[in-house]
């Protein structure tokens, strides 16, 4: 029996540098400058399914956010928008608290590092409100 081959949507160059100037709008927006940052395009490692994914190194603190050239739907600026500002909000807010999971950290660490989510929350919540 013959494979019917999948056909998979190809982004354009032009879609990578929206993606990529939301995803530096919503880290500054969001306050994670205590993060590096690099964005890429190319296929995800988790899976040709993914849309887009973050890495990240809770010991160095740094994020690649990646966003896949073949997504298996079309996406809109829209679409790239809301997946920029998940990876971000993901690869920032919650990385550290992942990272820790795998290990045996005390409850003071986990404490501080959920406190230091929140603080940033306050960062760009309350940053207009001045």
């Amino acid at each position: 029996m013959a494979k019917i081959k999948e056909k998979r949507h190809k982004l354009k160059k032009s879609d990578f540098k929206y993606f990529r100037k939301r995803v530096l709008y919503w880290f500054r927006v969001l306050g994670c400058g205590d993060f590096g940052l690099d964005v890429e395009f190319g296929c995800t490692e988790f899976g040709e399914d993914a849309l887009a994914e973050y890495c990240a190194d809770g010991e160095s603190m740094g994020i690649v956010i990646r966003l896949n050239r073949y997504p298996d739907e079309v996406l809109t600026r829209k679409d790239l928008d809301r997946i920029a500002f998940h990876e971000v909000f993901e690869g920032c807010y919650l990385c550290e608290l992942r990272w820790m999971s795998g290990f045996s950290f005390s409850d003071g660490v986990i404490d501080r590092e959920t406190h230091r989510v929140v603080r940033r929350a306050e960062n760009f919540i309350f940053k207009g409100l001045r």
